[in-house]
């Protein structure tokens, strides 16, 4: 009898831990083989656990990558990963060749019957080519995997569209995007991508003319919950992100600013980055701010903590000069305490000389 009690309490625990998990792998697409030497449309695609369905090429976009398919300016657009280092891209009616791309992925557990599910990503437009958006994705749970030989668009014989009702995916911009789904039971397999035949266009050009009216998507972040484990799932709306609104929750590198050598003077360059972020916190007086030194493992600790302290207070005084009340602004200084990256090469010093923001109510 104490056996049973055990294992029936061990079963509800494995239970309850499974609806709480999320059943996508490699979500943020993080996770990856080796590249090849040369790296091209065909041989890219090397994030682990997705596949293409069809004779389609979607593209992977990696922060390690120098060129077309790195994660921060490449053959695309130059929008940085919303989470982690990565995200893949894919292509519909390409350059009006009909030519269709699409990812695919087995889940972590099949779908239970009845149950409903809350489907989430992150989209963005690609930014860096004349084309056009947007205002839907589709997708498809299916109980084997989808493989059509074909370039085409694919044609499964049922497929679930999230279409936002006002607006389109904006280039260069992640929006947050979800869509509800009951499940049949057993569905193994996830497929994402346009098989709507009457998908609508958005031209994101003033060139009227139609030299390239195929859409191109950035992909990042994406989750599968079952919905009595999630707070909320809005099911077809579209919340743009400002990448300043992932300071609520974690602290965040300041991108594009710099400084003199050992010197807290902020260069004229940092000046655009700063403004905007005086902007955004104008227009959310909710929120203070945090500003967090960091400088790599080189010299002397007690001089980290103080230059750190010092660039960190350089950036608030930058601030207050543009408006920001000094009442909502902290500073604190770290030195090479918590560094993001290895300091053995330039490369990993260079990403641990930085200053953070974290915003909070």
């Amino acid at each position: 009898m104490l056996v049973q009690k055990i294992l029936l309490t061990v079963g509800l625990i494995i239970s309850a831990s499974s609806f709480s998990q999320n059943l996508i792998p490699n979500h943020s697409f993080e996770l990856a083989s080796d590249d090849s030497e040369i790296i091209t449309s065909d041989n890219n695609f090397t994030c682990l656990d997705w596949e293409s369905p069809s004779f389609g090429t979607p593209d992977y976009f990696k922060g390690s990558r120098i060129g077309l398919f790195s994660a921060g300016d490449n053959l695309f657009g130059n929008i940085d990963p919303f989470d982690g280092d990565s995200y893949v891209g894919f292509g519909s009616n390409m350059g009006g060749q009909y030519f269709f791309e699409y990812i695919s992925t087995k889940l972590i557990q099949p779908l239970i019957k009845g149950e409903s599910y809350c489907l989430t990503f992150y989209v963005s437009a690609a930014n860096k080519v004349e084309h056009f958006t947007t205002n839907e994705i589709d997708f498809v749970f299916t109980k084997t995997s989808i493989y059509q030989s074909t370039s085409n668009r694919l044609k499964p014989l049922r497929f679930e569209k999230c279409v936002v009702d006002s607006g389109f995916f904006v280039s260069g911009c992640w929006a947050r995007i979800s869509a509800c789904y009951v499940a049949e039971g057993e569905e193994r397999f996830l497929t994402i991508g346009i098989m709507n035949p009457n998908y609508q266009h958005f031209n994101l050009t003033s060139n009227k003319e139609k030299r390239f009216d195929g859409v191109y998507l950035f992909l990042d972040n994406l989750s599968l919950y079952n919905l009595n484990e999630v707070k909320e799932c809005s099911c077809n709306k579209m919340s743009i992100i400002d990448q300043y609104d992932k300071a609520v929750s974690d602290a965040i590198p300041i991108k594009n600013i710099s400084f003199k050598n050992n010197s807290s003077e902020l260069l004229s360059d940092s000046y655009i980055e700063l403004n905007k972020i005086a902007i955004y916190l104008s227009k959310n007086s909710k929120y203070k701010i945090k500003l967090i030194g960091h400088t790599d493992s080189l010299g002397n600790e007690k001089d980290n903590i103080k230059l750190s302290q010092s660039r960190a207070k350089a950036v608030s005084e930058y601030l207050i000069k543009m408006g920001v009340a000094g009442s909502r602004i902290t500073y604190v200084g770290y030195g090479s305490k918590f560094p993001i990256s290895p300091n053995s090469s330039e490369s990993g010093r260079l990403m641990n000389r930085r200053v953070e923001m974290k915003l909070y109510k």
